[in-house]
C-alpha cells in the first residue's frame, strides 16, 4: 500500500479540479492506442465498399482503455496501463490518455456479465459471493493494494513526466447503490462498503496521483428520475469525494441517446421552480430536444437524452452539494449514432441495430457543461456473451439481458456473441454501417486540421468524413483525422431535422411503462397493456430483466404510478 508520503510526493492541481481549463482543450493530442487499432484491423480486414471506410475512419479516433483486472496495470505492451502511458509519454507532444479504473470488490452487483476478480467474500470456486454481508475489510485491502494504489503509482510517475491522465471512476457502481439497495447483492452491508469506502479511496488516491478524474454518473434512462437523482447526489455528498473531482461520466459503456439539449428555462419555471421536462416540452413539443426515444418524459424522468441528463443531474448535485458545485462532465458516443433502435432501452447487451455516435471532440452545445463527446466503451468491444460462445462452448458469465429481443445473437440468423470485452466482428461492421460520427454545427472551438485542404461549400474539407481524412498527410494522419471528425458530418448524423423525425415515428408505438389502450397499438415484446392503461412487463420478462438496473429503476417508477392512480 502506498505511504502518505508516496502519495503526497504526486504533485497534486494547485486549482480545485471543476475550475481549472478543460483538459481536453488543454491538451489537444489525444491518446489513439495501438492495441485497439490492432483489433480494428481485423474486422478492416474482410470489410468492403462504405463499411471498411467508416471502419478506417474510426481507427483513428481515441477512445478509453478499461483497466479491469489487476494484471493490466503493469507491462510493456499497450493493452497495459503502463505500456499505454509510456507511448504516450514518447510522443510529442504527450498525448492525453483516458482510461477506466473498473475493480471494487463485488463488482458488477446488479448484473451477471461484468463480474470481477475481487471478492468481499470468495466461493469455494473462486467466484463472489453477493450474498454474503460483512465489512468487505479484506476485499477492500486487496483493491487498494493489489490495484488502486499500484494504478496510482503508475499513473503518478506518468504525469510528473508531462502526460495527462484522465480517470474516469468505476462505471455502475455508485447508481447500483444509490438505486438498487433492494437487491440483496447491491443492498448487503460488504457490497455497500466495498463501493462506498472503495471509490472514495481511488477518488483520494488519484486525486493525489495528478490524475483528472471523472465518477460515473449512469445515463438519463437510470438516474434521470428526481428521485434517483438526489439519492445519487446525497450519497456522494456523505462520501465527502465531490472536491476531488472534475465531474461525472453518463452514458458509460450504453447506448442513450445524445439528443439535442433543451434550454435550460425548459428546466425551470418563471419563478425558478424546477420543474419536469415533460411539462414544458408539451407546448413545445415540435422541439428537437423533446425527442424522447425511450418514452421517457411521460414517465416523469428529464433524462430524454443525454445532454439534457446532464443538466438535470448538475442541478441536482447543486441542490445537495450547493449551487456553486460546478462539475463537467464527460458523455460516451461511442455507440449511440442511433437513437430509437432498441424495442426498450433498458436493454443494454450487443444491442442491434446501434451505430457508432459522434466522434471525440471538446465542441458542444453545453461547453460551460461538457469538456468532451468521448468514446469511452470502445465501438467493437462485446457487452457480454450470448449462452452459448462463438466457439460452441457454454458462457460461464451468461446474462439473460443478452438475450433480450434487442440483443444480437438472440435471433438465429446472428453469430453467437463472445464474452464481455471480446472484440465482436459483427457487432463493430454494424456500428460502422450505421454510423453518425459527425454532428451538426454548435459553437466552441475546433481544431483546425495540420496542413488543411481548401474547405468544401459544406464547410467539411473534401466534403465528407472520409473525403477529410483522405486528404490528411500521413505524418500527422492521426492529429488531422481527429479533427476532421469534428469538421465534418456524416451522412448519418443526427440534425435537429432529423430528431424531430425520430420524436414523431417514436410516438406512434406504446414504450415499455409507457400509457396503451387494450384495443390500440401492441405493447413491445415481453410487455403486456394491463387496466392501469400502462405498457407493463409480463411475468416471464420481469424474471428475465430484474437485475437490469434500468429496467429496475424504471419498473419501480411505474408501479409508484399504478399505486397513484
Amino acid at each position: 500500500m502506498l505511504s502518505a508520503l508516496a502519495i503526497t510526493a504526486f504533485a497534486a492541481p494547485i486549482l480545485s479540479p471543476s475550475v481549472e481549463p478543460n483538459p481536453f482543450m488543454k491538451h489537444a493530442a489525444w491518446y489513439v492506442n495501438p492495441a485497439n487499432q490492432k483489433e480494428i484491423d481485423q474486422s478492416i480486414a474482410s470489410a468492403s465498399g462504405e463499411t471498411k471506410r467508416t471502419l478506417s475512419a474510426m481507427r483513428e479516433l481515441p477512445s478509453a482503455f478499461w483497466i479491469d483486472k489487476k494484471s493490466k496495470i503493469h507491462g510493456n505492451s499497450t493493452d497495459t496501463l503502463e505500456g499505454i502511458l509510456r507511448d504516450a509519454a514518447s510522443r510529442s507532444p504527450p498525448s492525453l490518455v483516458v482510461v477506466i479504473l473498473y475493480d471494487l470488490p463485488n463488482r458488477d452487483c446488479h448484473a451477471k456479465a461484468s463480474n470481477g476478480e475481487i471478492c468481499c467474500t470468495y466461493k469455494d470456486d473462486g467466484r463472489c459471493d453477493y450474498d454474503a454481508a460483512g465489512t468487505c475489510a479484506e476485499g477492500l485491502q486487496e483493491y487498494k493494494g493489489e490495484y488502486v494504489d499500484p494504478f496510482a503509482a503508475v499513473v503518478g510517475q506518468y504525469v510528473k513526466r508531462g502526460v495527462p491522465v484522465a480517470v474516469v471512476i468505476e462505471p455502475d457502481s455508485l447508481p447500483n447503490v444509490a438505486t438498487n439497495s433492494d437487491d440483496p447483492h447491491c443492498g448487503n452491508s460488504a457490497t455497500q462498503t466495498a463501493y462506498t469506502e472503495g471509490i472514495s479511496y481511488a477518488a483520494k488516491t488519484l486525486h493525489a496521483a495528478g490524475a483528472y478524474l471523472y465518477l460515473d454518473a449512469a445515463h438519463g434512462g437510470w438516474l434521470g428520475w428526481s428521485d434517483n437523482a438526489k439519492k445519487f447526489a446525497t450519497m456522494l455528498q456523505g462520501m465527502g469525494i465531490a472536491e476531488f473531482l472534475r465531474g461525472f461520466a453518463s452514458n458509460v459503456a450504453n447506448y442513450q441517446s445524445l439528443g439535442v439539449a433543451c434550454p435550460s428555462e425548459a428546466f425551470v419555471d418563471q419563478q425558478g421552480t424546477p420543474r419536469q421536462l415533460a411539462t414544458w416540452c408539451q407546448s413545445h413539443s415540435s422541439e428537437p430536444c423533446c425527442a424522447d426515444p425511450c418514452g421517457l418524459l411521460p414517465q416523469y424522468n428529464n433524462g430524454n437524452n443525454e445532454l439534457n441528463y446532464v443538466q438535470t443531474m448538475t442541478k441536482a448535485l447543486q441542490q445537495v452539494l450547493g449551487a456553486d458545485f460546478a462539475p463537467k462532465w464527460l458523455i460516451d458516443t461511442g455507440r449511440n449514432g442511433v437513437a430509437d433502435m432498441r424495442s426498450d432501452c433498458s436493454n443494454w447487451c450487443n444491442v442491434r441495430g446501434a451505430g457508432a455516435g459522434h466522434a471525440p471532440t471538446t465542441n458542444s452545445s453545453l461547453p460551460h457543461m461538457l469538456d468532451a463527446l468521448f468514446w469511452l466503451k470502445t465501438p467493437g468491444e462485446s457487452d457480454g456473451c450470448t449462452q452459448t460462445l462463438p466457439n460452441g462452448d457454454t458462457c460461464p458469465r451468461f446474462d439473460t439481458m443478452c438475450a433480450s429481443s434487442d440483443s444480437i445473437g438472440s435471433d438465429a440468423s446472428e453469430p453467437h456473441a463472445p464474452e464481455a470485452g471480446a472484440w465482436f466482428d459483427y457487432q463493430i461492421k454494424q456500428l460502422a454501417d450505421n454510423a453518425a460520427l459527425g454532428g451538426p454545427p454548435v459553437p466552441g472551438p475546433t481544431p483546425t486540421p495540420p496542413r488543411p485542404p481548401p474547405p468544401s461549400p459544406s464547410g467539411c474539407p473534401g466534403g465528407s468524413l472520409p473525403a477529410c481524412m483522405a486528404l490528411c498527410p500521413t505524418d500527422q494522419y492521426a492529429q488531422c483525422a481527429q479533427a476532421c471528425a469534428q469538421q465534418c458530418v456524416s451522412a448519418g448524423t443526427s440534425s435537429p431535422s432529423l430528431a424531430a423525425a425520430a420524436h414523431a415515428r417514436t410516438r406512434r408505438s406504446p414504450k415499455p411503462f409507457g400509457t396503451c389502450e387494450p384495443r390500440g397499438a401492441a405493447c413491445p415484446v415481453g410487455y403486456s397493456c394491463e387496466p392501469s392503461q400502462l405498457c407493463m412487463p409480463t411475468e416471464s420478462h420481469r424474471v428475465a430483466a430484474r437485475h437490469g438496473s434500468a429496467f429496475h429503476t424504471a419498473y419501480e417508477h411505474a408501479l409508484q404510478r399504478v399505486r397513484a392512480q
